[in-house]
């Protein structure tokens, strides 16, 4: 018989056997930890990506203002040259802009023309239709 002055270990509940309800809400926390599991790989994933989207973008940035130092070089250059055969500083600067402002409103048309590819429109069927697949 254990005394208040027994140190020996006791169990603070008695052990049931295991059944039915036992076994349900066990099998309930298992699927919420495998949820948070689940949870948390997406947002490590989705931080991972992150910080890749963010390295994208940074290099893509690099990229821009490399390739528009080297076309500014060679509309200077092209100007230079024309310069060169004694066409005027006006004429040969008025012609680089005009050169500019069509390459502009040429990309301005082309984005123009891919504005209805943004709207969400086509349902899954139609996708599937046009990839060629079964519904």
């Amino acid at each position: 018989m254990a005394t208040i002055l027994d140190p020996s270990p006791r169990p603070y509940a008695t052990e049931r056997p295991a059944g039915t309800v036992h076994h349900l809400i066990g099998a309930l926390n298992d699927l919420k930890r495998l949820g948070l599991d689940h949870l948390e790989l997406a947002t490590a994933e989705a931080q991972r990506a992150a910080r890749a989207f963010v390295a994208i973008v940074c290099a893509a940035i690099v990229v821009a203002v490399l390739a528009f130092t080297a076309w500014n070089a060679l509309v200077a250059a092209l100007v230079l040259m024309l310069v060169d055969r004694d066409i005027s500083w006006t004429v040969a600067l008025v012609g680089a802009a005009v050169l500019h402002v069509a390459a502009a409103a040429a990309v301005v048309f082309w984005i123009k023309s891919r504005v209805p590819e943004v709207v969400f429109s086509a349902t899954i069927r139609q996708i599937r239709a046009d990839a060629g697949e079964t519904p």
